[in-house]
């Protein structure tokens, strides 16, 4: 229904040289947070489009 999978090449470039452990909590926060906006503006354009009938 949607693409719901990010472009690994956006998420994958980001690097830290500290606590790697923090970092990788980080970036799954991270991912999650975006998968989240993501799926909110399909569902934005459904309801949309449904307003529109």
């Amino acid at each position: 229904m949607s693409k719901s999978k990010l472009s690994g090449s956006v998420v994958d470039k980001l690097s830290f040289h500290e606590n790697k452990n923090r970092f990788a909590a980080y970036k799954e926060k991270l991912k999650a947070h975006l998968k989240a906006l993501s799926d909110a503006l399909v569902v934005a354009k459904l309801q949309a489009k449904r307003r529109a009938l």
